[in-house]
């Protein structure tokens, strides 16, 4: 005999069967909970002594839950006592046990053999399906709760769409039938009372309501990159695979819109994917008891709109949301390939979990032996778009402070100074601005300050900046320097931290954490996420090489770089605090009085030139006028 089942919908599903002879029967079966076997766990004493008492060996079987060491002196059934409960059985796993000096005359092992998985339900109301089946034939249903207990009912099929009601209560029922833990409804065809099935006039049609359903979403070509959802409050994005089946994911992110997995799913039933979480790992029951897991509200949206794309394969991908109580729903986007589509998928499907407390929303491939539920190729990548993500998942992080000594520069002098994103897109040298006069960059730093050798301060306002999170365009940030004057034919100038540890005092106001960009000097770079917001912290070799930045060298430190680029900070201050810095300091005039004005000692010379920073021809000039021995003037054009 056979049974082919489709789910329809939410609410409807249908079979149809063979029965070849009186002994088969064949069913379908809606399911909340289910129970399982397990083996008997296996006791021997091994070892006694007056010191040491009763050793036991315990073998678990391969496959159990749990069981307790139970002992008593007498084998009165009403007085073992548990010594230790809930041991777990680990599956073939041999491990001794050691009983207290006089604890006990006899022990035994108390153990479970049925498991159940699921939660059984309660049908006090009763339950009433609509049926369709074969005209004259009798359906056999039969409603079981937790602990196999059956209520038996049979339908009389009509050829046309019934209602069936079940009150679940009279003396048929079993005296020990509990409504209120009810596991599973099976719905049973054999040869007597159904037929031997088979024909388009046997199919059995079942509507119910809320069964569990994964819809089906295709791609909308009507939408486009700037249709993707833009979501607030995602403070982690990373990536997660099955362990058993084994199976790897591999988490990339090119920018707060853009990410991008490389997985591994090649053993059977394993999966991959990633994950978007609105909990903010800093919060923990200890340091936030009232609100220890951070969620996003959804009730009120309609819906989620993601581009995704394969690099080589085709096939389906599951679009997964998990709530605060770890209950996840999901559906099924198809026809993802080379090229980028973009779904819009309606979050009314997710009606399993509580849209107004989403954890995670997580992109998943599987490798299924259903092809309507997998991927063509098992080792592939799939680009994932729609935002804002958090840029920095994967970057070495500093978390603590240190109390160890500021680094003093003294002997190298670095200059401090500021760096703003281009006023437009580009990947090269800023051209300048004809809409403002000839700038450069956007005005996110606007002021510098530097009063001693000993550290700078800048404010920024991200406002001026420019971001286009559907076009991967972010320049919304702002960033101080400390820059050190070595060059590749001036090593010596370069800070070594392969030598000592790079230590500084960063200060942040209006954002939650910094970034630090280390330049050497041939442009390599490392990038460093700081979870602080205040404090002294440690640059040291160990975290730079943790990097993995291929060809990265610490001993030839070019720049520092302090960056802000939150994406929820709009204003706030970066103060940096070190020692050796280089510093010019500005002199303020004061009254004119030229009996105060120094006399040179020597008699000195005038004299004028022109120059370049970087060694090239000089485009300007100067014209010097000694006018007495106490007084010169001069005029510059600068090109």
């Amino acid at each position: 005999g056979s049974i082919t089942q489709v789910q329809d919908s939410a609410t409807a599903f249908h079979f149809n069967y063979t029965i070849g002879n009186d002994d088969t029967f064949v069913y379908s079966q809606i399911g909340w909970s289910r129970s399982a076997t397990f083996g008997v766990p296996a006791i021997s004493l091994t070892k006694y002594d007056p010191v040491n008492g009763s050793i036991f060996t315990i073998k678990s079987p391969a496959a159990g839950a749990y069981f307790d060491i139970q002992y008593c002196n007498d084998l009165t059934v009403g007085n073992w006592k548990t010594a230790v409960a809930n041991v777990s059985m680990a599956g073939n796993k041999t491990e001794t046990w050691k009983a207290p000096v006089g604890q006990g005359k006899y022990y035994r092992l108390a153990y479970q053999t049925q498991h159940t998985f699921g939660t059984p339900v309660d049908l006090t109301g009763g339950l009433t399906l609509a049926v369709s089946g074969p005209a004259g034939k009798k359906l056999k249903v039969e409603v079981i709760d937790e602990n196999g207990n059956k209520a038996l009912y049979y339908l009389n099929l009509t050829g046309t769409t019934q209602n069936y009601s079940m009150s679940l209560v009279g003396d048929h029922i079993p005296t020990n039938f509990n409504i209120k833990k009810i596991a599973m409804v099976n719905f049973v065809a054999d040869q007597a009372q159904m037929g031997a099935g088979g024909t388009s006039a046997d199919i059995v049609s079942i509507e119910i309501k809320d069964l569990h359903y994964v819809d089906v979403v295709p791609a909308n070509p009507a939408l486009a990159v700037g249709d993707i959802s833009i979501l607030p409050g995602i403070w982690q994005n990373g990536a997660f695979a099955s362990s058993l089946p084994g199976a790897t994911g591999k988490l990339n992110q090119k920018s707060v819109t853009e990410f991008s997995i490389n997985f591994d799913i090649t053993a059977g039933d394993s999966y991959a994917g990633t994950f978007s979480s609105f909990d903010n790992p800093k919060t923990t029951p200890i340091t936030n008891p009232a609100n220890p897991i951070e969620t996003i509200d959804l009730s009120a949206q309609t819906d989620l709109v993601l581009g995704l794309k394969l690099l080589s394969g085709t096939g389906n991908v599951f679009l997964e949301l998990t709530d605060i109580d770890g209950k996840s729903d999901s559906v099924i986007l198809t026809g993802v390939g080379a090229t980028e589509k973009f779904y819009k998928v309606l979050l009314s499907n997710f009606k399993e979990i509580k849209m107004g407390q989403i954890v995670s929303i997580n992109v998943v491939v599987k490798n299924s032996a259903k092809t309507s539920e997998t991927v063509t190729d098992k080792t592939d990548t799939l680009e994932i778009r729609f935002g804002n993500q958090p840029l920095y998942p994967n970057l070495p992080e500093i978390k603590t402070t240190t109390t160890a000594d500021l680094t003093n520069f003294s002997a190298l002098r670095p200059a401090a100074g500021d760096i703003e994103p281009c006023w437009t897109a580009t990947t090269g040298t800023c051209p300048n601005n004809p809409a403002v006069g000839g700038s450069k960059t956007l005005n996110t730093v606007t002021a510098l300050s530097q009063t001693s050798t000993s550290g700078f301060e800048l404010s920024y306002d991200l406002r001026n900046g420019f971001t286009n999170e559907a076009g991967g365009d972010y320049r919304r940030w702002a960033a101080g320097a400390i820059t050190f004057p070595g060059k590749t034919t001036d090593l010596a100038g370069l800070f070594n931290a392969s030598a000592q540890d790079l230590v500084l005092e960063v200060n942040v106001t209006g954002q939650s954490y910094y970034k630090i960009d280390v330049v050497d000097v041939n442009e390599k770079k490392v990038t460093l996420i700081v979870r602080l917001t205040a404090g002294r912290i440690a640059i040291t070799k160990s975290l730079l090489d943790s990097a993995n930045v291929d060809g990265f060298r610490t001993d030839q430190i070019k720049t520092v770089v302090f960056v802000a680029d939150d994406p929820y900070a709009t204003t706030g201050k970066i103060t940096v605090s070190t020692l050796g810095l280089s510093y010019i300091p500005v002199v303020p005039g004061a009254l004119h009085n030229t009996a105060l004005v120094t006399s040179l000692p020597g008699y000195p010379s005038l004299a004028s030139s022109a120059g370049t920073v970087s060694g090239a021809l000089p485009n300007g000039s100067i014209t010097q006028v000694q006018d007495s021995a106490t007084a010169f003037h001069f005029n510059y054009t600068i090109g």
